[in-house]
């Protein structure tokens, strides 16, 4: 789920990065970090709709 199209199309660059490694996010970045987790719990239903297997 987290590399999927739906995750990175709206931009996402740290929640991406489960799907391939570890995540870090330094102490400058979390702020950011936050932002871009809000941004994926507004579009939940679509994410994970978008990524069910039949």
């Amino acid at each position: 789920m987290w590399g999927s199209e739906p995750v990175r199309a709206p931009g996402a660059r740290f929640l991406p990065v489960p799907a391939d490694g570890d995540l870090e996010v330094g102490a400058e970045s979390v702020a950011e970090f936050l932002g871009e987790v809000a941004l994926l719990r507004g579009r939940l239903d679509a994410i994970a709709e978008s990524t069910q297997r039949p």
